[in-house]
């Protein structure tokens, strides 16, 4: 369920947490920090589901990415993560 939970998939065996969208901060530089310290390298289509509510008229999920966090590819997939640390 994309915006209810979150998947870790590094973790043996997998592990599930309640994570809703509605439970996270309003502001966006707050939303990211958040999601940040809740996990370091989000893909697109995991971290989608928790800013596209943040997105003006005419703004889309991934002008908020480019703006707040930084993209790489880690085996061979595009991840982002923070532009600034991250206080855990």
């Amino acid at each position: 369920m994309y915006g209810l939970a979150l998947v870790d998939r590094g973790s043996r065996p997998q592990t599930i947490a309640l994570l809703r969208v509605e439970d996270l901060p309003e502001d966006t530089q707050e939303r990211f920090n958040q999601l940040f310290t809740l996990r370091e390298k989000w893909t697109e289509d995991d971290i989608t589901p928790y800013i596209k509510d943040l997105c003006g008229e005419k703004q889309t999920t991934g002008a908020l990415l480019t703006k707040y966090a930084r993209s790489s590819t880690q085996n061979g997939l595009k991840v982002f993560n923070s532009r600034r640390p991250v206080a855990t």
